[in-house]
């Protein structure tokens, strides 16, 4: 007679039910399931992986760590293991030993996308911005793939049109925002917000940015706009009007319906956010 507590009927059926508590966002149930098959199946390095993804969407971080090094334990050869623990290295600031671990879970599986997509955010932290652009091209061909990555595709294309920003290519980095915002409007628009919003908490620092920019090139477009935006996230509503209409002069008419959507959920998301000057 199977025992129960070690039956792998048993473990798989709540490893399936921990994985969709996790997608349903039930952080604390999915915890409770994987824990079930741990204690069914002491080597499922699956589940404890998952788990310790569990534990740092609930702030856990340490508990999410263990378990990303028991799993690697397990089976060394689990690219997902190697990414959630560079996303927690990362989360403390350990940005080369993150790297390492990325650049591990490419080694074990060439296709990933999301490690690919990790990997140019630490080589981003790290104004490894060639490097950068080299793994968010590839993340955003393999995500291009699949319809269900459509959010991360939009995503990798605003924050690569950041990464062009910083190699001095305001048109790739404009495309860049054009190929998100026809994705998905509304992901593009909030997440550009909350990248402002980010930015402008040092006026000084993106000013000079912007001045830099302009300097190198009076007619970019894109650093004119993220001026303009910047004075907006800061409340000088005089400066962004004067900013915006000297954009809109050299802005082309497809790109209108983009900026203004861009400004709306700056405004959007000022009136939610405590601790920002604005009307």
């Amino acid at each position: 007679m199977t025992n129960i507590l070690t039956d792998p009927a048993i473990a798989e059926m709540n490893y399936q039910r921990g994985n969709s508590l996790f997608a349903a966002g039930d952080l604390k149930g999915a915890v409770a399931g994987y824990t079930a098959v741990v204690r069914q199946s002491p080597h499922h390095a699956s589940a404890i992986n998952n788990r310790g993804a569990a534990f740092a969407k609930l702030g856990d971080v340490p508990r999410a760590f263990a378990d990303y090094e028991t799993a690697l334990a397990i089976d060394p050869q689990l690219a997902a293991a190697f990414n959630n623990r560079a996303m927690a290295r990362f989360q403390h600031c350990d940005l080369a030993a993150a790297l390492r671990d990325l650049r591990a879970a490419i080694a074990i599986d060439p296709k990933y996308a999301e490690a690919y997509d990790n990997c140019a955010m630490v080589q981003t932290g790290l104004y490894q911005h060639a490097q950068a652009l080299v793994s968010y091209d590839r993340a955003i061909a393999l995500y291009s793939r699949h319809p269900r990555y459509s959010r991360r595709l939009c995503k990798a294309h605003v924050l690569r049109s950041l990464t062009h920003y910083h190699l001095h290519d305001g048109t790739s980095a404009a495309n860049d925002l054009r190929a998100a915002y026809r994705l998905d409007p509304t992901t593009t628009a909030d997440l550009v917000a909350e990248l402002v919003e980010r930015n402008s908490r040092d006026f000084k620092a993106a000013m000079i940015s912007c001045a830099q920019y302009l300097a190198r090139d009076p007619g970019d477009v894109f650093s004119m706009f993220r001026r303009a935006l910047t004075h907006l996230a800061t409340g000088d509503r005089a400066a962004f009007t004067l900013d915006r209409a000297a954009t809109v002069l050299v802005l082309p008419d497809r790109d209108l319906l983009i900026a203004d959507a861009l400004a709306d959920a700056l405004t959007r998301r000022l009136r939610t956010t405590s601790g920002v000057s604005h009307e």
